[in-house]
């Protein structure tokens, strides 16, 4: 029988335990391997907390990186500068303007740049904001096209003289062309919601662009991400103290009383006051339609249009 208790040489007592002390760390490496193997396998899909955290932080900072060569259009700092083109010495980013709900309403249905709203979700958007539509039919008169007067056909008339132009597009979201240059974009809630998204900014180092009636006309240079592309163009200009509701009924007013049936472009001048600032908007019409609208601080002898 063998006697458990029965004392062993030390150095074979030594030897046994250093035997296990080595297959235990084989062991553990074994096993650490696996887990690391396992880890690098689902990285993507489980990353420590800490790294995730710091990765999520980086892409949300360049995601609104504004366009190479471009600055903010608005920020809260009073800094005007000398040289522009008119309006010397003046602030060219005046603080963002503030929004309403049917403001961030237009940002959202303009989309992402390059986007091509269409009628029937410009005319849901009105029909879900029914008291601005009210407010633009009583501020044109109560119709834009004679007899034309229940709600229903007032908004096929707006959207009628709004679209057949692309004048949406052009004024409210801006068309660029990928490559070349923006067309349009007269319209200060978009030159803050593409600031905000990183999808746009203002061209650098074109200061003898720039022309500002403070508080009112901002003509300034603007870079946009257009896909995995950049439209550019060094005059853009908008009316800072008039929103989306505001622009769809001046313009719609000044349609009806300046309104153009040919397929060419009709220019006039016309006269806004608004929040104790008068200024001169470009208004072109085409094909019974507008086609754009935007301020002009310095604007050319066109003809005045009808009030």
């Amino acid at each position: 029988m063998l006697n458990f208790f029965q004392p062993r040489p030390l150095g074979k007592l030594i030897c046994g335990v250093l035997i296990l002390t080595l297959l235990f760390s084989a062991c553990s490496k074994a096993n650490n391997a696996k887990i690391s193997a396992r880890f690098d396998a689902d990285a993507t899909s489980y990353p420590p907390a800490d790294v995730q955290s710091s990765f999520d932080a980086e892409l949300s900072k360049s995601a609104r990186a504004l366009p190479r060569n471009s600055l903010p259009f608005f920020d809260n700092i009073n800094n005007p500068v000398t040289g522009l083109g008119y309006g010397s010495p003046a602030d060219v980013t005046p603080p963002p303007p503030v929004l309403n709900s049917f403001d961030l309403a237009v940002n959202q249905l303009c989309g992402a740049p390059g986007k091509v709203v269409s009628e029937d979700a410009f005319k849901t958007m009105m029909n879900n904001n029914t008291t601005v539509l009210e407010n633009i039919k009583a501020n044109v008169g109560g119709y834009l096209v004679s007899g034309h007067t229940s709600n229903q056909e007032f908004l096929e008339d707006l959207t009628a003289i709004w679209f057949k132009a692309q004048g949406f597009d052009h004024v409210f979201c801006g068309e660029p062309n990928k490559g070349g240059s923006i067309g349009g974009l007269h319209y200060a809630a978009r030159y803050l919601d593409l600031q905000n998204k990183g999808l746009a900014g203002r061209l650098a180092n074109n200061t003898r662009n720039q022309e500002v009636m403070a508080g009112a006309v901002y003509t300034i240079g603007a870079v946009m991400k257009v896909g995995n592309g950049i439209s550019q163009s060094s005059i853009k200009g908008y009316p800072y103290t008039l929103n989306a509701e505001e622009i769809l009924a001046k313009a719609a007013l000044a349609y009806k009383n300046n309104p153009n049936t040919s397929p060419s472009n009709k220019v006039c001048l016309l006269s806004v006051t608004d929040e104790n600032k008068t200024f001169k908007a470009v208004f072109v019409t085409k094909n019974s339609a507008i086609r754009t609208f935007y301020p002009d601080a310095t604007p050319d002898n066109s003809s005045d249009c009808k009030d």
